[in-house]
């Protein structure tokens, strides 16, 4: 049985891909200017049609029996997972060996039990699934198809209901997935103030353009529509969420789609991670890379574990710690090309760099030693300045060793 490897779809803005065309054949698509529903096997969602049996506690079996000894882990219990677990299962998804709970302030997907290295760790049926249309580098158009079917009141929606209610909510705070321009230079990385704004203007643009799509239904005289009805700051929560939990897959006609498989989209990430996803045939599966034990937490790698802090900081609004992947982005690639006796030129390049950063580790320091004093946002430049210093110090210490300079 041919097995297809499965990639978290890249914002699109620093880096691009082959574009692929086409929807998939998953439970519910946007067809002909509405949502329908896929085709179903009797018996529902690829599942055997088995009873579901619930505890006072949630799904399955009480948590305590395979969570005793977990430490810290605390499972979810909040109505809208029970009520994804439901439905999960009532789809014929399977998943009983981990669960959603929170550890360290910060949840995600843990697993129960050990998990052995090629094992299953949860699989999703694809009528599950939602299918926002060919992956595009251009996130507002499933954005708008998202936040276009979450209004509705047919079929799709209310099927989907479970797996919508369980997607980050929109904050109330409008500003908080908006850098301000003092934020945007306090980075001091100009691409990355370059690919906010030319973010922030595609959102412009489009709204304008859906709005004006939707008012006029076609006919430049006479208005029928309402306008769309959702603002443009719904408009950036929507982008938020394809650029940071949709996955682009390749169909069965080898074309890329971008779609939000539940369960799936809420694993965190980690570039350590081994754990693959694979689609084989009529589900998508997330297989254990490694001996996973009970109370780990399970990571899976967004956009094939390559995203340097500067993808991830546009794209999820975290930074990861120690990433590989920042020392490449310093060198640009251009480590493997350079010739023999040219490192001291390009090592004059990053201590310049180095030099001119304004923010100094001592100030970092302390603003994530007192965070609690400081907005979440102003914490996480002070580390995404942290770990660029440290990737680009990395970067001149390679250098001086390749040009035989270090003590």
């Amino acid at each position: 049985m041919e097995e297809r490897k499965v990639c978290f779809a890249v914002g699109g803005g620093l880096e691009t891909g082959v574009l692929g065309r086409g929807l998939a054949r998953s439970g519910v698509c946007f067809r002909g200017g509405q949502w329908v529903m896929g085709a179903k096997k009797k018996g529902g969602g690829g599942g055997e049609g088995k009873k579901v049996r619930l505890s006072v506690k949630g799904f399955g079996k009480p948590a305590p029996k395979k969570g005793a000894g977990l430490g810290d882990l605390a499972l979810s219990r909040d109505q809208d997972i029970d009520a994804l677990y439901r439905w999960l299962k009532l789809g014929g998804a399977s998943f009983g060996r981990v669960a959603v709970g929170e550890k360290g302030g910060r949840r995600g997907v843990f697993a129960l039990e050990t998990i052995n290295e090629g094992d299953v760790i949860c699989s999703i049926p694809k009528t599950l699934a939602i299918a926002l249309g060919e992956q595009d580098i251009d996130p507002t158009k499933p954005a708008n198809l998202l936040l276009t079917m979450m209004q509705g009141d047919s079929q799709p929606p209310q099927f989907f209901k479970p797996m919508l209610d369980v997607l980050p909510k929109e904050p109330d705070n409008k500003n908080s997935l908006v850098f301000s321009e003092a934020e945007l230079n306090s980075l001091e990385q100009p691409e990355v103030k370059a690919e906010f704004h030319r973010r922030e203007a595609q959102i412009d643009r489009s709204y304008e353009k859906f709005n004006f799509d939707a008012l006029y239904s076609g006919d430049m005289e006479n208005p029928m529509g309402e306008g769309i009805q959702y603002s443009k700051d719904a408009l950036r929560w929507g982008v938020f969420i394809i650029v940071s939990r949709a996955l682009g897959v390749q169909n069965q006609d080898r074309e890329l789609v971008k779609l939000l498989i539940p369960f799936i989209d809420m694993i965190n990430h980690s570039n350590k991670a081994l754990n693959e996803l694979k689609f084989k045939k009529d589900s998508y599966n997330v297989i254990a890379g490694a001996k996973i034990e009970a109370g780990e937490e399970v990571f899976i790698r967004y956009g094939d574990g390559n995203l340097t802090n500067s993808q991830l900081l546009l794209d999820y609004r975290f930074v990861e710690t120690d990433n590989a992947n920042d020392k490449r982005g310093v060198l640009g690639g251009a480590l493997s090309k350079l010739k023999p006796g040219k490192e001291a030129v390009l090592l004059s390049a990053v201590e310049a760099r180095l030099s001119s950063l304004k923010a100094s580790p001592e100030e970092d320091e302390k603003i994530l030693a007192n965070s609690e004093s400081h907005t979440p946002k102003q914490v996480l430049c002070a580390q995404f300045r942290t770990e660029h210093r440290k990737a680009m110090e990395s970067a001149a210490e390679e250098l001086r060793r390749r040009a035989g300079l270090s003590a």
